[in-house]
């Protein structure tokens, strides 16, 4: 019947036959002692549950926020080149109107030229009949 008990059982119960008193606070101590250490392993195991929890929600955080990453950078590169194409197109734009523009003052101003020589050509010709007939 005894060769099932611990070492401490052991103690505990000829303690209770020596003392009945020191050997109900021994097992109350031992039970005390068996209820905190259990306590502690449970907050241990509850912690490296918590912890290992929070690592692998921070990892997969970690992984969505570098596809977040090459997400926006594939977006500001194709940004980067629609703005380059837009510039280019801009650029081709701006050069084609100055040239419509420089061929228009062109135009007018041969057009002026050719307003001012007529209107030389008519003070002239009214200059011609306003003399008097000899």
């Amino acid at each position: 019947m005894h060769s099932f008990l611990s070492p401490l059982d052991e103690l505990i119960r000829q303690t209770t036959i020596t003392c009945a008193e020191m050997g109900l606070l021994l097992l109350r101590v031992r039970d005390e002692s068996q209820m905190t250490i259990k306590t502690h392993q449970k907050m241990i195991e509850s912690s490296i549950l918590y912890g290992s929890r929070k690592a692998l929600q921070s990892e997969i955080e970690t992984v969505d926020l570098n596809k977040r990453v090459e997400d926006l950078e594939r977006e500001k590169q194709d940004l980067l080149k629609k703005m380059d194409e837009q510039q280019e197109e801009n650029d081709v734009w701006i050069k084609s109107e100055t040239h419509r523009m420089e061929v228009l003052e062109s135009n007018y101003q041969e057009e002026i030229k050719v307003l001012k020589r007529t209107i030389q050509q008519l003070k002239m010709l009214l200059e011609g009949s306003n003399t008097p007939e000899d």
